[in-house]
């Protein structure tokens, strides 16, 4: 169980060997690594997710689930040593501000369309003007917290955070993180949740016109047949894209904290399919 160079307590090796073998594997000394406060585990503990994994972790006091932290890694042998990031602080806290604004606004949104019955169009100019009252000031919320995320995160990353619930009306949660549409190539991951599939991510390498992508679901049987929203999704989407993809797999731990985990986390050398 990894601890904190400033704890209470003396460091701790892991009493589950395999998570601290996978920790090891990702991580060196000196990254940075985002994790989200799971819950109080109680004496100076908490159970943290890191990218997925969760391990227990030296912290007092304990902030409030949901939390989300950015941590040093000062060593990963004989045990794991993590150091909160005072230095990413700053941005770390704002960015996870945002987020959670986001989360609030989006829900807020989505509860007004699940009230009632009313038609929704399936491109965004159309889906707007279908919008029931009340509906188009939730959504413009929700558009100022994608935009402030945003902000936060242009000098660091060269891909954006959208909101594009036109492409699957019926779905929900829908997030599109994808690189601008001038680069000669890129990634795009489109996360949505739906009643058949539960959360679902499709995640894209972008090479124009090649678009290799894999298909990750809760439940996968059949989710492949959601590629052509992400293809529909993309900025170039007048590009007669060539689609790569095979069947849905079991969404995998790395990918369940979502984009905004992935937003929150260091920038990996090379996007992961």
């Amino acid at each position: 169980m990894p601890s904190q160079s400033n704890g209470p307590h003396p460091p701790y090796s892991s009493g589950d060997q395999r998570r601290g073998t996978r920790f090891r594997r990702r991580h060196t000394p000196g990254d940075l690594v985002a994790g989200r406060v799971v819950r109080n585990a109680g004496e100076g503990m908490a159970w943290v997710d890191f990218e997925g994994e969760a391990l227990l972790t030296n912290m007092s006091p304990c902030p409030a689930p949901g939390t989300m932290l950015t941590f040093e890694v000062l060593r990963t042998h004989p045990e794991i040593q993590l150091r909160e990031a005072r230095g990413a602080a700053n941005t770390a806290s704002g960015l996870s501000r945002q987020i959670h604004d986001f989360f609030a606004a989006r829900s807020a949104f989505e509860a007004r369309l699940a009230q009632g019955d009313h038609t929704t169009g399936t491109d965004q100019a159309s889906f707007l003007q279908a919008l029931p009252p009340g509906a188009t000031e939730l959504y413009a919320r929700v558009n100022d917290c994608v935009r402030a995320i945003n902000d936060i995160i242009r000098e660091q990353r060269s891909d954006r955070l959208s909101y594009p619930p036109w492409l699957a009306p019926h779905a929900r949660e829908l997030e599109l993180l994808c690189t601008p549409p001038d680069a000669a190539w890129g990634h795009a991951v489109l996360g949505l949740r739906t009643a058949r599939f539960g959360a679902v991510q499709i995640r894209a390498v972008l090479r124009s016109p090649q678009l290799r992508c894999r298909v990750y679901a809760e439940h996968p049987q059949g989710a492949e047949r959601l590629v052509p929203l992400l293809v529909v999704a993309l900025p170039r989407s007048e590009t007669s894209w060539e689609v790569e993809s095979g069947r849905a797999e079991r969404l995998p731990k790395r990918h369940r904290g979502g984009l905004p985990a992935e937003l929150l986390a260091p920038i990996p050398p090379h996007f992961s399919l």
